[in-house]
């Protein structure tokens, strides 16, 4: 049985989100702030497979408790969805930079959150699956699946697991664009329709900081109105 941390300053939200998980099958913890909830993590780093964190709390926001959950080497591919009443481009940035991998604004249906927490299970069980040789890509950038690496110029890149999946399933339909939805489906293993194309912006515009030497003029990953994005390899 998975197990998940909640971490919300809201009390009544921690409990509808708690008896609804439980329902669904899942075992939970829960803290009402990123330090509580960081230390509640240490302690049950073994049996906690998900973490759901609030945007907004005292003591120690969303954003920040998830830059020090990704420091630990061990928590690298734990799946974090982060939960925000706010829906500026600049938050939701901010989210996914500190290692969010799925963002959900309030107020949603219980069913919309039990939908991307099952699909990052489904990819974190294809990136814990399967080993790849290292392979070399182009603009002097070599990707390992075997040890989820990316190597530019010589130099390791510290990618996220879902920036390292989305940037390994542009490699596999390299120089062919391939569209949001189509990036929806197969990387988070959204069903058709559901999920949100600012996710992959937000994804993209993270690996081009990563990976460009001018991320304002992509040459590695390009993109294409109503088209999508391409992994250039000429």
């Amino acid at each position: 049985m998975e197990t998940i941390l909640l971490i919300d300053d809201n009390e009544q939200l921690i409990l509808l989100l708690k008896g609804y998980l439980e329902k669904s099958g899942y075992k939970t913890f829960t803290a009402e702030n990123g330090e509580e909830g960081v230390e509640v993590l240490s302690q049950n780093i073994d049996t906690i497979s998900m973490v759901i964190i609030d945007f907004s709390m005292p003591v120690m926001n969303g954003p920040e408790t998830c830059e020090i959950i990704r420091k630990d080497l061990n928590l690298v591919s734990l799946p974090i969805i982060m939960l925000t009443s706010m829906s500026s481009i600049e938050n939701k940035k901010s989210g996914y930079s500190s290692g969010a991998d799925d963002y959900l604004l309030k107020p949603f249906e219980p069913e919309e959150l039990i939908l991307r927490i099952e699909s990052l299970f489904k990819r974190r069980d294809v990136y814990n699956s399967g080993i790849i040789a290292k392979k070399q890509i182009t603009h002097e950038i070599e990707i390992d699946k075997g040890s989820y690496k990316v190597i530019v110029k010589g130099k390791e890149v510290n990618l996220s697991p879902v920036e390292f999946d989305l940037f390994y399933y542009l490699y596999e339909n390299a120089n062919n664009y391939v569209s949001s939805e189509k990036l929806l489906e197969n990387v988070f293993h959204y069903p058709p329709g559901t999920g949100s194309p600012e996710n992959i912006r937000s994804h993209i515009r993270n690996l081009r900081i990563k990976l460009e030497e001018d991320p304002g003029s992509p040459k590695i990953i390009t993109s294409l109105l109503k088209r999508g994005y391409m992994l250039n390899t000429n």
